[in-house]
């Protein structure tokens, strides 16, 4: 029986945390949170998932610098970037750190749901 796709959320607040994972898992994916970038990071050294999900305005670290980090450690691994400001040069520098997607919070389940599912099912 073939797994279902693994999600790590990473977000340091745990209302979005909560929603997230309820939206992902409803959906059959496997997901797993984390509060603080070095739960996250232990969590991806010992894991491997199919797509992160990393907000940008972390208490515990730069979130650019952390993406690149994350890119630099695992290469196939779909980013997808959150925050409440995706304004002005904010997302074309997360994507220069090696975000695949991005999202402005708040975010909707729906859009949430559909840019998971395209960050799994690329078009060919």
């Amino acid at each position: 029986m073939r797994q279902p796709p693994r999600i790590l959320v990473l977000d340091d607040e745990p209302g979005v945390r909560q929603l997230f994972e309820s939206v992902l898992s409803a959906d059959g994916y496997e997901v797993t949170s984390a509060g603080t970038s070095q739960h996250a990071l232990r969590l991806l050294k010992y894991g491997k998932f199919d797509v992160a999900i990393m907000d940008l305005s972390l208490h515990d670290c730069d979130g650019f610098e952390l993406i690149k980090q994350v890119r630099e450690a695992h290469p196939s691994i779909n980013i997808l970037s959150t925050g409440g400001y995706m304004t002005g040069t904010v997302p074309a520098m997360a994507k220069a750190a090696g975000a695949t997607a991005i999202l402005e919070k708040p975010i909707a389940p729906g859009a949430l749901r559909q840019t998971v599912f395209s960050l799994l099912h690329p078009l060919d």
